[in-house]
């Protein structure tokens, strides 16, 4: 039961975690696939609007089929719930995109909806143009009216660009088509009211074009012509495509943390199979001698292998789909956090067979590939051999020169590959050192052991009890058979080891970046806003107003927008150097000042790259790149690349002159307010609202930034902390296991120190004594090698995957009590046994021993 209940927790975690970031990425993919509709490819501005004369330009495209133009940005609930705003030409749109209004049924009458089309249930143009009749209606998709309660008419109040404005509901939708997208948090309305409360009057965001006939190449390379080097064509399907290359290395990370815990799984049946093999040994010898070929013992323990693997596999199966629900959460809440601007809903909730099926089957094999080892092991020696008290060894693990050997080699391969380089941006020969090395110290584990209990027996034992010299001697008589208990030990405090160190070094160095970064003393956006999107700027007259209130010195502005770089997207900005030359401070990988590097950029019409962008594509200072701009493409010098922390896809920054120039825009997307000298940051802030308050704004106070900054790092960890524990709890399965099946072995020996006198609290004593033991060589062999892990997972695995240097620090105090907690977990695995041991039957042992 133990085993079955670590192979079902390993299995199932690998599942959840398959199932989860699966949900995750490909929610994200078919909301992105939702909006596109059927176009066969759009077209946008790299980085900026469209001016609405590019639909006069592309007017010849209505021989070949239709177009349309959206809008896009973000709005703000009055509960605070972050929706996309969506603003269509809802005349044309039904040719690009579906919508189904939903319709209160009349018992008999299911299929007859009103305004809508019998056959397929989406809306007619009929009924979108009684959307025109009155202003500031919007469509609801159908889960975000529930949520926020409301109803054909309600009115809603949203914050859009830092201010209130008020909707109608005109229609709401079904969850399907369109309304489907990001779990329906997302509104849409006529692209005329979207101009209007978007700011952007004039101005379009991209066009969708969709053929008469998909052959008809001629227009898209014709098109492609007339835009080149101006604006950005994506064909159908390209943003999910960019979206799941940009979430991989999340993906893999993620995966490849929870195979972990099944290794520890595999770990416990190839353990329960030997020790089954040990315990067993004269009914093998008795087959043996009665005439039992080799070939049936083998099948024998390898059918028992199997079945153990076939009962934690379907236990695994089951137990996959629920935690996976609450593996969405967390893994649905960084990726949208980070990649999707609010919290991504799982498109589906299904057990997805397919991934059930392959679980399954990894399983079996599992179970088989670990269990032919010791079944082979079973079969080795002679009857009259194994007949022989004492004469049995677990899989020849006795030949300690040639292990340690093996564990040299290995360990060296892996420290050669860990200088291998990122294939397809994917740490490939970081991931198999990690598994050389864990490979290395399992076989070593044997010998390093035995050295251990040696060094013990000499210098500890004449200074404890009678209890520990029992415990030490009898593990140092039978190392070999509970080895594969402390390997799964050392696995699972290596694993918390080496992503303790990774996710505290990472903590501290980001704490440091934003300190030495987030130095303004107020920082302000619209309060429909949140960091990494772009699509709620403030107006210039805003900043304007700010920057005569009394008490503030300085406004430094920032204004990004994302454009495609090679394929993947990337953050272009623009931001106030002659501010930041004066009051920031950020972070170069330069020797020079971060004063005189934003000094020679902002004089000298150059870029700075970030650490992300300079890795990924290889940039660095002196390169040039080209940009896509209003009046044609335009190649700028980078002078230099500086940590940024914030996002692993990269960014490019200017001047804001030079952005302003280049792009035409001259709105904020967040404002740093420096005060000054003697004035109070409080008062200044209240000055602000009171200067705007006909605006809907965020003022915080750099403290206030700096921690919902550490609070977003800190629950991204949050899965993997789980993984941790769950490999934990099957490492603490497996030395239950293991204890107990010795015990079961050794009921003759614990039955003779039962008539030499010994009480049962002694024999209890013993068996905590071993567990404590176990536990300790496990957690000295986990910490030399969660060490090993952490130096790859910060220096290989994590630079190649994201492109962010991070300075070790390795977090004592909490790798201490984490070892401390894990060894308490394996005495308290011990106590099972140990209650078994001192119930045993004293004279019924010795007589069956």
């Amino acid at each position: 039961l133990l085993t079955v209940g670590g192979v079902a927790l390993g299995l199932a975690v690998v599942g959840a975690v398959h199932l989860s970031t699966k949900r995750a990425v490909s929610s994200f993919s078919e909301s992105l696939d939702l909006v596109e509709g059927r176009s066969d490819f759009h077209v946008e501005g790299s980085g900026f609007p469209l001016q609405e004369s590019w639909l006069r330009e592309f007017a010849w495209f209505w021989e070949f089929g239709t177009m349309t133009p959206r809008l896009e940005g973000r709005a703000r609930t009055p509960d605070g719930t972050q929706v996309r705003v969506y603003g269509v030409d809802l005349i044309g749109d039904t040719t690009v995109r579906d919508y189904f209004r939903r319709q209160d049924l009349q018992p008999g009458k299911e299929h007859e909806k009103q305004g809508t089309d019998p056959s397929s249930g989406r809306l007619k143009t009929e009924s979108f143009l009684q959307l025109l009749k009155e202003d500031r209606q919007i469509l609801v998709p159908e889960n975000l009216a529930h949520s926020q309660g409301l109803q054909m008419g309600s009115e809603v109040n949203l914050s859009i660009g830092g201010r209130m404005w008020n909707f109608e509901v005109g229609s709401i939708l079904d969850h399907l088509g369109i309304a489907a997208a990001f779990g329906g948090n997302l509104i849409i309305m006529d692209i005329a009211t979207a101009q209007d409360v978007l700011g952007k009057v004039g101005v379009i965001d991209r066009i969708d074009f969709k053929l008469h006939d998909s052959r008809q190449e001629s227009a898209l390379h014709r098109m492609e012509r007339q835009i080149a080097g101006r604006l950005t064509l994506h064909r159908q399907g390209d943003l999910s495509r960019q979206s799941s290359r940009m979430l991989g290395s999340f993906q893999l990370n993620l995966r490849v943390l929870s195979y972990l815990a099944l290794m520890v799984g595999v770990i416990l049946i190839y353990n329960t199979v030997g020790l089954s093999a040990i315990s067993r040994r004269s009914e093998v010898a008795i087959l043996r001698a009665l005439g039992t070929s080799r070939r049936v013992v083998f099948a024998l323990f390898l059918a028992e292998a199997l079945f153990l693997g076939l009962v934690g596999t379907v236990a695994g199966v089951l137990l996959a789909p629920p935690l996976s629900s609450f593996a969405q959460l967390l893994v649905g809440r960084t990726v949208g956090e980070f990649y999707g601007g609010g919290a991504i809903e799982p498109s589906s909730r299904q057990l997805e067979p397919v991934v059930l099926i392959a679980l399954a089957c990894v399983g079996v094999g599992v179970a088989i590939a670990s269990g032919i080892r010791p079944a082979w092991s079973a079969t080795r020696l002679a009857p009259v051999e194994v007949l022989r008290e004492g004469s049995w060894s677990a899989g020849g693990l006795s030949h300690q020169r040639g292990l340690a050997l093996t564990s040299a080699v290995v360990l060296s391969l892996g420290c050669l590959l860990s200088f291998g380089r990122a294939v397809n941006g994917i740490p490939v020969f970081g991931y198999l050192a990690c598994l050389l090395f864990i490979a290395g110290f399992s076989v070593g584990a044997l010998p390093a052991m035995r050295t251990v209990l040696n060094l013990a027996r000499k210098w500890i034992l004449p200074w404890v009890g009678v209890e520990a010299r029992l415990a030490l001697r009898q593990l140092q008589g039978n190392t070999s058979r509970v080895i594969l208990a402390v390997v799964s030990l050392m696995i699972a405090a290596s694993m918390f080891v080496g992503v303790a160190t990774m996710v505290g070094s990472f903590r501290t160095t980001v704490q440091a970046w934003i300190h030495q970064t987030f130095v303004a003393d107020l920082f302000l956006r619209a309060a429909g806003a949140s960091g990494g999107e772009w699509s709620n700027p403030l107006p210039v007259r805003t900043i304007s107003r700010i920057e005569e209130i009394s008490g503030v010195e300085a406004v430094g502005t920032f204004r990004g927008t994302t454009i495609d770089w090679e394929g993947v997207p990337v953050t272009l900005a623009g931001a106030g150097f002659q501010v930041l030359e004066k009051h920031g401070r950020l972070l170069f990988m330069d020797w020079r000042s971060s004063a005189e590097i934003v000094q020679r950029a902002r004089v000298r019409d150059r870029v700075l790259v970030s650490e992300p962008f300079s890795r990924r594509f290889g940039v660095a200072r002196g390169d040039e790149i080209t940009l896509r701009t209003l009046s044609g493409p335009r190649s700028l010098e980078v002078e230099a690349t500086y940590y940024d922390y914030s996002s692993d896809r990269g960014a490019i920054v200017m001047d804001r002159s030079l952005f302003d120039e280049l792009f035409g825009d001259r709105s904020a997307d967040t404002l740093a307010v420096y005060i000054g000298p003697g004035a109070d940051s409080e008062i200044v802030s209240d000055r602000i609202r009171s200067a705007l308050s006909g605006q809907s704004l965020s003022i915080q106070p750099t403290s206030a930034l700096r921690a919902a900054a550490l609070r977003v790092f800190d629950r991204t960890f949050r899965i993997t902390y789980g993984l941790e524990i769950i490999a934990l709890i099957v490492a603490a399965l497996g030395v239950t296991n293991t204890l107990a099946a010795l015990i079961l072995e050794r009921r003759g020996e614990f039955s003779l120190l039962r008539f030499l006198g010994a009480f049962k609290k002694q024999i209890r004593r013993i068996t905590l004594a071993e567990a404590m033991v176990l536990g300790l060589a496990g957690c000295l062999l986990g910490l030399a090698l969660g060490l090993v892990l952490s130096l790859l997972l910060i220096y290989v695995i994590n630079l190649q995957s994201f492109g962010w240097t991070i300075k070790f620090d390795f977090p004592f105090g909490f790798v201490a009590g984490g070892l401390t907690l894990i060894l308490l977990v394996t005495v308290v695995a011990g106590i099972y046994p140990a209650l078994l041991a001192s119930r045993m039957d004293a004279l019924r042992a010795l007589r069956t021993g």
